[in-house]
């Protein structure tokens, strides 16, 4: 029969009778055993049971991972063959481009290298190549103090960000005096800014340990401009800054001459001691001989004077003064006595009036301090428990917390009047221990030295003193027989510049 075929049921020998059916019968036969095989039991039942649900398995990517590792191993279904360094690797392309970014890019793009079988890849070590390879296939690495470096070369050429990371951390963690200067040359040849960043922190912590190594005189210019205009650069005073430069100018003087100016004005010269700046900075024959030094110096010498004299020398017009007052009691007499009593000063500026103590002064004087310039506080003559004035005179700077000394007046003097004025200090009148004065001198901060200037018309002690619009005035005062009222002398503030010019 042409339309049937011979059916033979399983478990009937062929002796037995065959039963023949049609094929339009079995194809029937077929769909409905289809039917029952695909369609769910839960259709159109109403059940709402199960409406959904996503299967994820975990260990998926790392077992077909793991496989492509072993089809590598294998050489089983291998595309292509990469030669470094004479030593030839067998890889997929499609791994490889999924895990290696500079194969992404060579196989995107039209270069002959994207349809060729085998590429050679320069200027890569084939160990860390290797390392890299297996990293594209395993996700893992072994970095040791042996290999960082090269894997971090490799890494940073074939663009493989993650192990990069990784070398960074690596070598941050294990960074010390002895080995940052030349982990940050290599962090900047291959563009490592992470790892740039972390280095410079470590030095500028460990500053005062890294200055006194032979290593760190090869430091490039770059790198030192970088670490020495930092605020966060850990030194124990700022000539340890100064030093650094000069000796690392004079490790190669011929050559890094020229780098000098650029690299004082990193210094922060008014935060030098004014003895050490007057005698190591001004006077150094590297700084003598240069001209952009020696105005860098005398820039810093006008700031430094303008902090302890006060702001106004430039200006002849009116007289400078600062909010900060001393308050009475500062040293002074107390129960027949010379004492020497730690000193208060107050902020006349602020809403309520707040006072702090100060260290002590070297001298038991007994003195009043006057006004302050800028900061500093001018404790002026005054007498010793042998009733003998002083000619010394001391300073307090209260941003610093510290006194120090400028130098005598030429006359001793207690109860002496005392006025800043444009940015110069005088003293007038008082008593020499043995008579009334109306004599008067000026200190220079430029020179250091005290000045002779007009005397009053009147022998007094206790005056006040004061500058307004230009002159200084003296108001008041006594000597042995008389209080004085009026104010009876006054001082022309540009012809006493004009005659210590």
């Amino acid at each position: 029969m042409e339309d049937s075929m011979d059916f033979i049921p399983s478990g009937i020998s062929g002796d037995s009778p065959v039963v023949s059916c049609p094929s339009n019968y079995l194809l029937a036969q077929r769909l409905v055993s289809s039917q029952s095989v695909t369609t769910s039991p839960l259709v159109n039942s109403g059940s709402s049971i199960l409406e959904s649900t996503e299967f994820h398995d975990g260990l998926h990517a790392n077992v077909v991972l793991a496989n492509m590792s072993h089809f590598r191993d294998e050489k089983f279904m291998c595309d292509i063959e990469i030669e470094v360094e004479g030593i030839t690797f067998t890889a997929h392309r499609y791994v490889l481009a999924a895990a290696i970014p500079y194969f992404h890019s060579m196989f995107a793009s039209e270069m002959i290298e994207s349809r060729q079988s085998r590429i050679a890849i320069q200027d890569i070590p084939a160990v860390a190549f290797q390392q890299l390879l297996d990293f594209a296939y395993t996700s893992r690495v072994h970095i040791n103090g042996d290999n960082v470096q090269q894997l971090l070369y490799a890494a940073s050429i074939l663009q493989m960000d993650t192990v990069c990371g990784a070398c960074q951390r690596f070598l941050t963690q294990y960074l010390t005096t002895a080995n940052c200067l030349s982990i940050r040359q290599f962090a900047e040849q291959h563009n490592c800014v992470s790892l740039m960043s972390s280095v410079d922190d470590f030095a500028m912590e460990h500053f005062p340990e890294l200055r006194v190594l032979p290593d760190f005189m090869r430091i490039p210019l770059g790198h030192l401009i970088d670490l020495l205009r930092s605020s966060d650069l850990k030194v124990n005073n700022e000539q340890e800054v100064f030093e650094t430069v000069i000796f690392w100018v004079e490790e190669n003087i011929e050559e890094r001459r020229s780098c000098l100016p650029d690299l004082l004005a990193l210094v922060r010269l008014p935060q030098l001691p004014t003895a050490y700046f007057l005698n190591k900075v001004k006077k150094h024959p590297l700084i003598v001989e240069c001209v952009r030094c020696r105005d860098l110096v005398a820039d810093a010498m006008s700031e430094m004077m303008r902090a302890q004299i006060g702001p106004g020398i430039n200006s002849m017009e009116s007289a400078s003064f600062s909010p900060i007052f001393p308050a009475i009691g500062t040293g002074g007499l107390y129960s027949n006595s010379t004492t020497n009593f730690q000193g208060v000063i107050t902020d006349m500026s602020a809403t309520k009036h707040m006072y702090a103590p100060v260290p002590s002064f070297g001298v038991w004087t007994n003195c009043r301090p006057r006004k302050s310039a800028a900061g500093v506080i001018f404790c002026v003559g005054g007498r010793g428990t042998s009733g003998d004035p002083f000619r010394s005179v001391e300073a307090y700077d209260w941003r610093r917390d510290r006194w120090f000394s400028i130098s005598d007046m030429n006359i001793r003097r207690r109860h002496v009047g005392v006025v800043s004025a444009q940015g110069k200090l005088y003293a007038i009148g008082g008593h020499d221990g043995t008579n009334h004065l109306s004599s008067a001198e000026c200190f220079d901060p430029a020179t250091n030295m005290w000045h002779t200037v007009a005397s009053m018309d009147t022998r007094r002690r206790g005056i006040a003193v004061g500058a307004l619009e230009g002159a200084i005035y003296a108001v008041g005062g006594l000597d042995d027989t008389a209080c004085f009222q009026v104010c009876s002398h006054f001082y022309h503030l540009a012809v006493l510049f004009l005659s210590l010019l």
